[in-house]
């Protein structure tokens, strides 16, 4: 049903990969902590159809490795085409053999597609719960904040039009992207595009939630909560300060640490400090995500290519953490719960 190649099955394949990669390259590093094929068995029922007929597709897995790439090193699918048959860590990492030519940018368009939005997010979550079976995940103390992505289009005429209209309920009627929104940082700047909400788990700093929405949505609206597996305690910043979210964090028994606003009768300037400092691990992270991984602009048009793009790159900062865990280049959270390492 698939092509199956392994560079480990021939000889002239594997001796120029241990000669040329490094066994401390991040490649190596990773593909020795996590075994791709659980990509497979996740999406087996989206070829279900697919004839046994004519000839075998790409396995899954080299697919995902591939789209894996591009986000780590923020290349187009076009770009990530030319460096798995040029760059031989890459080709080693996807499994294929020296003289093999991987799929075309076109194979990876029409994969992203079968699986959807629902199927990446399924990957994600698998990812995930990896990470707290490992105990790098500690769920101890989550948190939440979001980012923003701006949408792949041009912005000189929309700005000008937006300006004559309502700001929160705007829709450009000739925007190639009609599911963006314009929304705001703060009362001085504005984007249009989407929001990237997040719960960042503290100790292991891996983002444990992420849900995509148009910019114009209310961050308030968007405290993440794993229902099956809740943090202890929570915290957030002012924007998340609304009674329905402190009632939510009440009901199901979570430290609320969300910062006050100065008309609350309990607020404390002592704690909002203390709690505020804890989010430049967010912050962080946020930069990690945008600058290092494409974030900060979106690769393609729509909310659900939007989301798929979220959760390939929510996955590869994800597994770089990993991997610094896993190869005892940090130790894990549940050893100690205050020693951190770079993000990067």
């Amino acid at each position: 049903m698939f092509k199956t190649s392994d560079p480990q099955q021939t000889f002239f394949g594997n001796l120029i990969y241990d000669q040329v990669i490094p066994q401390d390259h991040f490649l190596k590093q990773l593909s020795a902590c996590i075994d791709f094929s659980f990509v497979n068995e996740s999406v087996a029922d989206c070829y279900e159809s697919q004839s046994e007929a004519g000839r075998p597709g790409w396995e899954p897995q080299k697919l995902f490795k591939i789209l894996f790439l591009a986000y780590l090193d923020n290349l187009s699918e076009r770009q990530i085409e030319e460096s798995v048959n040029l760059n031989l860590a890459h080709k080693w990492f996807v499994g294929l053999d020296v003289h093999e030519k991987g799929p075309d940018h076109s194979t990876l368009s029409l994969f992203r597609d079968r699986l959807g939005v629902e199927r990446f997010q399924q990957l994600f979550n698998r990812i995930v719960q990896m990470a707290r079976e490992k105990h790098f995940i500690t769920d101890r103390l989550h948190i939440i904040d979001s980012t923003h992505t701006l949408a792949k289009v041009n912005l000189f005429r929309l700005k000008e039009e937006h300006e004559k209209e309502n700001p929160e309920n705007y829709v450009d009627k000739h925007s190639p992207d009609s599911d963006a929104r314009f929304g705001r940082k703060s009362k001085q700047k504005g984007f249009y595009g989407y929001k990237d909400h997040i719960a960042l788990d503290q100790d292991s700093q891996m983002i444990a939630g992420l849900e995509v929405t148009p910019g114009n949505q209310s961050d308030s609206k968007h405290l993440l909560i794993d229902e099956t597996a809740p943090p202890d305690e929570i915290t957030a910043d002012k924007a998340y300060d609304t009674a329905d979210n402190h009632q939510r964090l009440s009901d199901q028994k979570i430290g609320d640490h969300i910062l006050l606003k100065k008309n609350r009768s309990n607020y404390s300037k002592e704690q909002n400090k203390k709690w505020s400092a804890i989010r430049s691990v967010i912050e962080s992270k946020n930069s990690e995500l945008k600058n290092h991984h494409g974030l900060s602009r979106c690769r393609y048009l729509g909310l659900n290519k939007t989301k798929i793009q979220a959760f390939l790159t929510a996955i590869v900062v994800n597994l770089k953490r990993f991997v610094k865990f896993a190869q005892g280049i940090c130790s894990p959270p549940h050893f100690s719960s205050r020693e951190f390492c770079p993000a990067t």
